[in-house]
């Protein structure tokens, strides 16, 4: 059944209407706005749909109706609601807001964001002879007019998932964000069948050729390194997958470290074949170390994570398991003992009501007994689902990064590379985050699009981007930095250590992307800032 408490003048609204006065009251004697996380308690989903019913079928006055509710605001009532908002087991039910942003904030960070998407779909269905056009005057918004015949042929087990694929596509997007308010838009991404129909046709034609090997060159390398992409999974007890996720491992001469998959949009490939040093050549086939190496730099910390929102999932699962089918058992039962206590009145065996009742009984029985079954296999089910497991790690490509050749790097002002000078620059920002009472978290070496986290609260208050400069001069962010900027907003904070060989000097931009008017420079793909520019918006402190 379906309540019209939305409505006006309808009975079902007025019973609402009253309730949240009498909520309103309640509220307001609390001083807290939880007296809505506890209503549930006071009346329960099965007790409020029979004083609606009651209403409706008038059964019972509203002076009745509201005095079954009873949500008084004596001291007692206050009192009793306070201490349970105290207890532990209630409290439990709450929503953990910090818990809650810290999520949201992590799947922001680790989401595929809708550039990335744009940009892989742009050069994979052009590849394939696809003409994709933006349209004009509205950002971020693209239009099909016939997709190519083979590529809306999908596979049967892809097309039956995620159905067909259309002749034109007049207006889509690839960011969610940009559907709201229009109706005449189409999102394409994840799930969409000209996407997954995209994401195929690269796996079959270019798949073999991930795990051949690539080379690439690095404006900012040192060193030569070897890219991996691995692939994790974790597995519950009934054999489905609950957690699968790629990693990308860097591996140098001596060390090993754990990275975002993002870094090759960073990375420019060659315009013709190069020299990869045979000793580079070998590391490059050495999969073994690597999945060694994964097996415990990698997957335990990413099990722990998938292992600790697992727990937490079921345990709430199972509460609600457990809450709803023994209500319907105890009703059931309720009921059992209602037939036997008319069995007891009526003694004539061959009494057709009495039969009837029999019968009754004996059906509310078997629904008794499934209820029960139903709880006991719901919970050995979840008991499976507690116990997880490592799928063995999977490579899916390598690549061999170079430093990029000096003459290119050379010839772009403000590309010179120099480890020390940016090691002085983010200490110089981590100092400046911790005066401000916030801690500062480094995340260098991850590939994530800035290089320190800084919290305040338990919770991310700036994404900072550093740039150090020995003397003074303009900066370069990576394709990388520049999409994180600009998904990020106000977020996102650039800052410019200038001088850092002598007195460093910082700089703060906040959200560059709104304000910064970079170069792009192909040849070594970054975005260069030049000095005038990020010095224009900046706020300089000492």
């Amino acid at each position: 059944m379906i309540w019209n408490i939305v409505a006006q003048n309808t009975r079902e609204g007025e019973v609402m209407e009253r309730l949240l006065e009498k909520l309103d009251d309640m509220r307001q004697a609390l001083g807290s706005d939880r007296v809505y996380d506890v209503i549930g308690e006071i009346i329960p989903a099965p007790r409020f749909d029979a004083l609606m019913k009651d209403w409706l079928s008038r059964r019972r006055t509203m002076s009745e109706i509201l005095a079954e509710i009873d949500l008084q605001t004596d001291v007692e009532q206050v009192r009793r609601i306070r201490a349970d908002m105290e207890d532990k087991a209630l409290g439990a039910r709450y929503i953990d807001m910090s818990k809650l942003n810290a999520d949201v904030q992590q799947s922001r960070e680790n989401r595929l964001m809708p550039e990335y998407i744009e940009k892989f779909f742009l050069e994979a269905y052009r590849s394939f002879g696809g003409t994709i056009t933006p349209v004009k005057d509205r950002k971020g918004v693209w239009s099909i007019g016939r997709v190519p015949p083979d590529l809306r042929k999908l596979s049967e087990s892809l097309e039956r998932r995620y159905g067909k694929v259309g002749t034109s596509y007049p207006l889509l997007t690839f960011d969610k964000e940009l559907l709201i308010g229009y109706s005449d838009l189409q999102f394409v991404g994840p799930g969409h069948p000209l996407f997954e129909g995209v994401v195929e046709r690269v796996l079959r034609e270019y798949g073999p050729s991930l795990r051949q090997g690539a080379v690439f060159f690095n404006a900012e390398s040192s060193e030569p390194t070897v890219l991996w992409l691995l692939k994790c999974g974790i597995e519950d007890g009934r054999g489905h997958l609950i957690g699968e996720r790629l990693f990308a491992i860097h591996k140098t001469e001596s060390t090993c470290r754990k990275s975002q998959p993002y870094a090759l949009l960073d990375l420019k490939p060659p315009e013709s074949a190069v020299a990869v040093p045979q000793d580079v050549r070998e590391t490059a086939t050495r999969e073994d170390e690597i999945i060694d190496w994964s097996l415990e730099a990698v997957t335990p910390e990413y099990f722990g994570e998938i292992e600790k929102r697992r727990h937490k999932e079921l345990a709430i699962k199972e509460k609600y398991v457990r809450k709803s089918l023994q209500f319907l058992i105890g009703e059931s039962i309720k009921k059992l003992t209602k037939f036997d206590q008319q069995l007891r009145e009526i003694r004539d065996e061959n009494d057709p009501k009495r039969l009837n009742i029999v019968g009754n009984r004996a059906k509310e029985d078997a629904r008794r007994n499934e209820l029960s079954q139903r709880l006991k296999d719901r919970l050995e089910e979840m008991g499976q689902e507690q116990h997880l497991s490592e799928k063995p790690p999977e490579i899916l490509g390598v690549a061999v990064i170079l430093p990029a050749p000096q003459e290119v790097v050379r010839a772009v002002e403000g590309m010179e590379t120099d480890p020390e000078i940016e090691r002085i620059a983010v200490q110089k920002a981590i100092e400046y985050e911790r005066e401000q009472g916030r801690k500062p978290v480094s995340v260098e070496e991850e590939n994530c699009g800035w290089d320190v986290t800084s919290l305040q609260g338990g919770q991310v208050a700036r994404y900072i981007e550093v740039k150090g400069r020995a003397q003074v001069g303009g900066v370069a962010l990576t394709p990388n930095e520049w999409i994180k900027a600009q998904r990020f907003g106000k977020d996102y904070w650039l800052y410019v250590a200038v001088n850092c060989r002598t007195q460093p000097e910082l700089y703060l931009i906040q959200d560059p992307a709104s304000k910064l008017n970079p170069k792009e420079e192909v040849s070594i793909v970054r975005y260069m800032v030049g000095m005038s520019d990020w010095k224009r918006f900046s706020e300089g402190v000492t």
